[in-house]
């Protein structure tokens, strides 16, 4: 009963537009299942044009060869002028929905009124009734039961904080004894590598100094050979 021109306005006989306008206006959302809600709205009949005559859109056959035809020819490929149309439909449940409520609250006009016939259909009075129940009683959304979750979310939160927090001093504290360990433990095998290269000098000085004794003590020994046969030579002269 709102624009309802618009399901014929692309030809009496257009089923695709008439499922196409069907769907908008049972909100379908095409992006949730794109195979389940495609329709063909190119689809060109026997080659049908539409002629803009006297401010409507009328069918006619197309004509080979040159020649004036009188208005606009629009094909029913026009996306732009369908993609309004689509919203004109979608438009439909928000125009109903204002007037129910202007017509409630007492604010007739021009357009909105008891007068006009689709505003004083039983259809439209049932559904002023839904939507004055809906206004009276506004049932809490989403968005409401989020709200009252807040203070919930920001003290749990600040408790994962301040344990996230605890967590991290900790780590800190270890890590920093961490490297005073390895620090103690660089420090050890520093003074280990000097320990043994001291002991690894003395003992090089040892070898050596054995060495040198082992010299003198067989000079010594022969030093004493030599005197003793000396002294025995002597005797028997």
């Amino acid at each position: 009963m709102v624009f309802p021109w618009i399901e014929d306005y692309f030809g009496r006989g257009n089923l695709d537009w008439k499922i196409a306008c069907d769907k908008e206006m049972n909100e379908v959302d095409e992006n949730e299942d794109e195979e389940a809600n495609v329709v063909n709205l190119d689809a060109d009949e026997d080659g049908v044009v539409f002629v803009e005559e006297d401010g409507q859109l009328r069918p006619k056959k197309q004509v080979k060869g040159k020649g004036k035809q009188r208005g606009a020819v629009q094909s029913k490929n026009d996306s732009a002028k369908k993609g309004f149309l689509r919203l004109l439909i979608r438009c439909r449940r928000l125009i109903l929905q204002d007037a129910a409520v202007y017509l409630y609250l007492k604010r007739e006009n021009n357009w909105v009124n008891t007068k006009i016939p689709i505003f004083s259909s039983d259809a439209f009075k049932a559904f002023q009734e839904d939507v004055v129940i809906a206004v009276a009683n506004p049932s809490i959304d989403r968005l409401q039961e989020f709200e009252g979750l807040v203070p919930n979310l920001v003290d749990n939160s600040r408790e994962v904080a301040g344990q996230i927090s605890d967590v991290n001093n900790k780590l800190v504290h270890l890590q920093r004894e961490q490297q005073q360990s390895i620090h103690s433990i660089e420090n050890y095998r520093q003074q280990s590598i000097q320990d043994t290269a001291v002991l690894v000098g003395m003992h090089q000085q040892l070898a050596k100094d054995m060495r040198l004794l082992i010299v003198a003590a067989a000079m010594l020994k022969l030093k004493l050979a030599v005197a003793d046969g000396y002294s025995k030579f002597c005797s028997e002269q």
